[in-house]
């Protein structure tokens, strides 16, 4: 690695300004900023964190996985079962409960300057986490939580702007565009076997499905 000559900081935080101010001016600069960084950080080492594995050598390096878990029946607990569906189950519900409202608002998203695009985006990754836990049968489309905040309630909220995108009251920067939401819409109608998901993607102002590429990977059931 070529060697530039160490600029001298006397804090990480004096650093962190020098970066923030100078380091896209030439990578030149962000190489010699960095050097710098390494020389006054702190040191650390995988025997600083206390706890020695199973192999008695503090200098291994353990990572748990959060799929296997002591057997209840047993005494030892040993063997390890596997409880891949609580995990991503407990996972999702708890996201669920954090991001989305009763009436199926996104608050996190809502938030942002480009409000509807990134509330879809959200929504995907939930669409996402329910079809991976349909193989393990676990039904997240349908769950919902006791205050009524749920993936469908989501999607609901979202739908109900398709054909009104002057109702979305909330900053979107670049204007609010109905067709993002439509492979949500296609997955959602493939999913609950409602028809007004169906009839919301017929709504969208200028929208052909049959350009889309959501037709080849969800066509209409």
């Amino acid at each position: 690695m070529t060697q530039f000559d160490t600029p001298s900081f006397t804090s990480i935080n004096s650093l962190e300004k020098a970066v923030e101010d100078e380091s896209r001016s030439s990578p030149r600069t962000c190489v010699r900023n960095s050097q710098a960084f390494i020389a006054i950080s702190p040191k650390f080492s995988v025997t600083d964190g206390g706890v020695v594995p199973p192999s008695g050598d503090p200098h291994d390096y353990m990572s748990v996985g959060p799929y296997w878990w002591p057997d209840p029946n047993k005494d030892d607990g040993l063997p390890y079962i596997r409880r891949d569906a609580r995990v991503l189950q407990e996972a999702t519900t708890k996201r669920i409960a954090r991001q989305i409202e009763p009436d199926g608002r996104q608050p996190h998203e809502l938030a942002r300057t480009k409000s509807f695009s990134y509330s879809v985006m959200n929504l995907r990754g939930m669409f996402t986490l329910a079809s991976l836990a349909e193989r393990i049968d676990v039904d997240l489309w349908n769950y919902e939580s006791e205050e009524g905040r749920s993936i469908r309630k989501a999607i609901d909220y979202r739908a109900r702007f398709v054909g009104n995108q002057g109702a979305w009251q909330h900053e979107q920067i670049g204007g609010v565009k109905p067709s993002s939401l439509y492979p949500l819409l296609r997955w959602a109608s493939r999913s609950y076997k409602e028809p007004q998901y169906e009839a919301a993607i017929r709504e969208i102002e200028g929208f052909d499905p049959a350009d889309a590429r959501t037709e080849l990977l969800f066509p209409a059931s």
